[in-house]
């Protein structure tokens, strides 16, 4: 969140001092370009001269990846300032940013001396956009601003009077522009950038660049935009901190600023630059600004980098529309063939076929326009660099679903076979490998698990301290996806090779869901387990059948095992009754195993029997299974030994007292969702029905079924579409009689009517009268 707040505050802050504003000629205020991509084989590397990639909620991102550019200031400002006082980066913010008393008592006066002005200065400098004021406010921000910023700009022309030392003159230059432009003085601005040109320019070209920009933005409220534009535009090419901001505030509103801005460029590279820095605009026709970047300058880098970009555009998207029935991940990761990124809301609230079809076919006009265009790039060979171009023409062929085969990719890589960019074609190699792949073997895993290896190899941490995982390094996001959809498409070829586990894995994109996890497929993963070094593909499978049963202890950074899996099969084999293979598993379990909070043999007066027991373990309760199991077959009438099977089958559902001995998760939800079976629970009520010598059990029993019967029916009446929030006998109390009455007009009560000829016994007495949906159903 404090991430969020910096970056909003960061880009509201250049908004409001270099004025980002409407465009006619297709251009409109920034807005999001894209939603983050998954599935994403470009690589900046792939590049031969790029920028930082970024992939930002806010408006203006330049690319696509995370990026902090404070931080990156930040980070190149404290490495100056580490140089110049001979400190690390870390002791230089300690002094320069922190101010800490004791290292800053070491330092000169001069440094001393500066520090302290711009501590003065902050007030102005670290302001919010005033958009967010009152006209009121405003003002009065406006003139405790001028107040402030007089007596600091006085002190900093006395100091540039006198300080001779050219890393600090330059320093304070840019403050003293600084502050001119944060207090609207953008006259004296341009005055001051050309009268101190000498000072700006040495020795750190990034701040000669920052100051460079408050110029622009002068510039620009001075109502010279034309000159505005080319600075800023001709700065991001420059600058190795400030892209985002010299982006953000290029503005051309008129054909005739646009033409005065192409007549200052020097030369044809300089146009070509101005083509790219309009197409980074959300809404600009980017694919026509390429074209134009190459007419102008076709062996221009800006060329490359602009291709580059329309590929991002044109490329896959985060999320397919999927349904409630798909498993979790089932439809959130795939090539969208069928619409553009900045396209995907539309499609998805596209109510009509034919309106989907209308965006397919522009999706599809596109990247043939796209494609045919490229083409003609390569056969021209006008460029002498063509990586990218041929490159893109298989990314592009991939995009459209066009038959691509390995030896495509083969000859490719045969034709720049020295170029230091091939292994980040390798992700590209590998799609086109599973594309192509119709069946799944040991040869075949062997060369995904090579193609997966040289993707992990081109990772590279981005953040000095901490760790980094999938949510803040793009490189291992990168890789996450590309194992996510290595998933996808293994998935049916696991499944026509029988192979359980492994198609069980592919079906989740490697993320189990144990109560859903079958028997055949965990032993299979168990196997896949204990194999001797698998190879780097079955070593993920493996990484994600561990990683369902424990997680990290992030103090000892050590895996701990919080289920064991053969415990898990043991609860599977009790659900389904299979007590000899569920007492086996259990013996093998080397963990602690589940113990029961309440008794699930015994019945007590609510609904889910959880009344002060004593607990018992998993393994207990089995045995105890087998044991009245083992008497029902010999004496199958002993209606007593039936009673305390089916309580404990019934206890093992949702409604009752030890779900979990069979579950590992319990939604408060689930009984909606079927995760409920009464059948065992009524075959061996039923006998007990039958069998029952005495009244107390038979009314016992009754009572017994008629909680089968209800819990049952709000099942149904769920399956039905009944609106439960009006009929549900457990919500509100003023609904309740209400809801029993629905319940008794709608067939419930076949086991409620017989109870009453029982209300004589000491059941009846002890628990059934006070049960009040009983009382209700016969309530008059």
């Amino acid at each position: 969140m404090n991430y969020l707040k910096k970056l909003f505050w960061s880009l509201a802050l250049a908004s409001g001092l270099f004025s980002a504003v409407a465009f006619s000629c297709g251009w409109s205020e920034t807005e999001y370009f894209y939603y983050s991509k998954s599935l994403d084989a470009l690589y900046g590397e792939l590049v031969k001269q790029h920028f930082v990639r970024r992939r930002s909620y806010f408006p203006g991102s330049y690319t696509n990846d995370e990026y902090d550019e404070d931080q990156v200031t930040e980070t190149y400002n404290l490495q100056a300032w580490g140089t110049y006082l001979k400190v690390s980066p870390e002791e230089a913010k300690a002094i320069v940013y922190e101010r800490n008393e004791e290292k800053l008592a070491t330092q000169p006066v001069a440094v001393k001396t500066y520090l302290g002005i711009v501590a003065k200065q902050e007030p102005v400098a670290n302001q919010s956009d005033p958009r967010w004021l009152t006209k009121e406010e405003q003002q009065q921000q406006k003139a405790e601003n001028l107040k402030l910023g007089s007596e600091v700009l006085t002190e900093i022309n006395q100091q540039l009077k006198t300080e001779q030392d050219a890393f600090l003159r330059q320093r304070y230059t840019y403050l003293l522009i600084r502050l001119l432009h944060y207090t609207g003085q953008y006259a004296a601005v341009l005055s001051e950038y050309s009268s101190r040109a000498a000072d700006l320019q040495q020795p750190d070209k990034e701040v000669a660049i920052w100051a460079g920009l408050l110029y622009a933005g002068a510039l620009q409220r001075t109502g010279k935009r034309a000159e505005a534009a080319y600075q800023f535009a001709t700065l991001l090419a420059k600058t190795d901190t400030k892209k985002l901001q010299a982006q953000l505030n290029f503005s051309i509103k008129t054909d005739e600023e646009w033409q005065a801005l192409m007549a200052l460029c020097q030369n044809k590279d300089e146009q070509a630059l101005m083509h790219f820095v309009r197409a980074l605009r959300v809404n600009a026709n980017s694919l026509e600004e390429l074209k134009s970047v190459y007419a102008l300058a076709p062996d221009s880098d800006w060329f490359d980098a602009l291709l580059f970009r329309e590929l991002e555009f044109a490329q896959f998207a985060d999320h397919l529309p999927g349904n409630q029935a798909d498993p979790w991940l089932q439809a959130s990761r795939g090539i969208n063939r069928e619409v553009l990124i900045d396209d995907l809301k539309a499609y998805e609230e596209a109510k009509t076929e034919p309106a989907k079809q209308k965006l397919r076919e522009r999706r599809s006009q596109y990247l043939t326009q796209f494609s045919q265009w490229l083409e003609q790039v390569r056969q021209d060979k006008k460029r002498k660099d063509l990586f990218l171009s041929d490159y893109a023409a298989l990314y592009l062929k991939l995009l459209s679903a066009q038959p691509l085969s390995s030896a495509d990719v083969s000859g490719f890589l045969s034709t720049y076979s020295k170029d230091a960019r091939l292994p980040y074609v390798q992700p590209l190699e590998h799609w086109i490998y599973l594309e192509n792949l119709s069946a799944i073997d040991p040869a075949g895993e062997q060369v995904i698990a090579d193609n997966l290896t040289a993707v992990v190899a081109l990772e590279k941490p981005l953040n000095q301290g901490g760790e980094e995982d999938a949510y803040n390094n793009e490189y291992k996001r990168r890789t996450q996806d590309i194992m996510t959809y290595t998933y996808a498409k293994l998935e049916p070829l696991y499944i026509k090779a029988k192979q359980p586990g492994k198609a069980y894995l592919a079906k989740q994109r490697g993320d189990i869901v144990l109560d859903e996890i079958k028997v055949g497929e965990i032993r299979q993963l168990q196997a896949l387990q204990a194999k001797t070094a698998p190879n780097r593909w079955e070593q993920q499978m493996v990484t994600d059948f561990a990683k369902a049963f424990g997680s990290i202890d992030y103090e000892t950074n050590q895996f701990v095992l919080n289920n064991d899996p053969n415990e898990l099969i043991a609860r599977k084999y009790l659900a389904a009754g299979l007590l000899d293979q569920a007492k086996a598993a259990a013996l093998e379990a080397k963990n602690k195993l589940f113990k029961t909070t309440y008794n699930p043999f015994t019945t007590g007066r609510s609904g889910n029997n959880r009344v002060k027991s004593k607990p018992m373990t998993l393994l207990e309760v089995i045995n105890t299974m087998q044991a009245l199991e083992t008497k029902a077959k010999t004496n199958p009438s002993d209606a007593q030994n039936q009673f305390l099977l089916g309580t404990a089958y019934y206890n093992m559902t949702w409604f009752g007292n030890s779900p979990m001995l069979i579950k590992t998760e319990r939604s408060t939800m689930a009984w909606r969702e079927g995760e409920i079976d009464f059948s065992k629970a009524r075959q061996h009520y039923e006998l007990a029905l039958q069998h029952a010598s005495n009244r107390e059990l038979t009314v016992k029993t009754l009572y017994a079924l008629a909680k089968i019967e209800e819990d049952e029916f709000y099942k149904q009446q769920e399956r039905k579409g009944t609106d439960l929030d009006k009929y549900w006998p457990h919500g509100s109390n003023d609904k309740y009689a209400k809801a029993v009455k629905f319940a008794k007009k709608n067939g419930l009560g076949t086991y409620f009517k017989q109870i009453r000829a029982y209300e004589d016994t000491q059941y009846f007495k002890d628990v059934i009268k006070q049960c009040a949906d009983y009382q209700y159903y016969f309530a008059p």
